[in-house]
């Protein structure tokens, strides 16, 4: 289909970046625990989501990547939005989330959800502009050389995309394991399924929920060792239900 053009082009312009993988299994049970606790008692209504979003933008203002700046962390995230009589996933910036508090997210996630979008308004509808419909006519080199130039910007593209982008394709399933998502972003976060597992604990085996999450790193603007060190200040963080108020 026609209106998927700009997507197939942001797709294989994401399989050559030179990510680094690497594939998570992270303990949520305190946080899960913490979450349905703080809205049964009314302290707050907080997603998984929002939660999670906190979460990754605090830990990389810790060591943040060559685009970001200090606490500056966007976070993009796909939202399901109403679009005239269908419901569409779009993008949604959560813009500076490092220094915002995890409900005012969560506030921004469910007004997005609530709010419906013009169908003129996205880009991937019938009713393009005429600058997308030139786009869509150009050769295949070509459209993919004016994109790949338009967004080798390391701080003006992040700042309208989003420093990281978190997707939860795999949430939607109980399947034990990864998936590995592509994309144009510094930092991808893939959400699988939480599964319960037998885990071993201070010499016991204890039933837990655990996190299947994949994290891409771009490695031409997120170095190795801050990589490495951000990756595990964001597991510990997620483990000890960080941003939650949790006895």
């Amino acid at each position: 289909m026609a209106e998927r053009t700009a997507t197939v082009d942001l797709g294989m312009l994401g399989v050559r970046r030179r990510h680094m993988a690497a594939l998570l299994e992270i303990d949520v049970t305190r946080a899960r625990c913490g979450l349905r606790v703080a809205n049964r008692e009314g302290r707050s209504s907080v997603s998984f989501l929002a939660w999670l979003v906190k979460n990754v933008a605090s830990s990389m203002a810790l060591y943040p990547v060559r685009s970001a700046t200090g606490a500056c962390i966007n976070v993009s995230i796909m939202v399901e939005r109403q679009v005239d009589d269908r419901r569409i996933a779009l993008p949604l910036l959560i813009a500076n989330a490092a220094t915002r508090p995890v409900e005012e997210i969560e506030a921004q996630i469910v007004l997005a959800r609530q709010e419906p979008v013009s169908a003129a308004s996205v880009v991937f509808s019938h009713e393009r502009s005429p600058g997308y419909r030139l786009y869509d006519r150009l050769p295949r080199l070509l459209r993919r050389g004016l994109l790949d130039r338009a967004l080798a910007s390391p701080r003006r593209t992040p700042a309208a995309m989003g420093h990281a982008v978190i997707t939860s394709v795999g949430m939607g399933g109980r399947i034990k394991g990864w998936f590995i998502p592509k994309s144009m972003h510094p930092v991808c976060i893939g959400i699988g399924a939480v599964t319960p597992k037998a885990v071993v604990m201070n010499g016991r085996i204890e039933p837990r929920q655990v996190l299947h999450m994949t994290v891409l790193a771009d490695q031409t603007m997120v170095e190795d060792a801050p990589g490495s060190r951000w990756i595990s200040a964001l597991v510990r963080a997620m483990e000890n239900g960080a941003e939650l108020s949790i006895n």
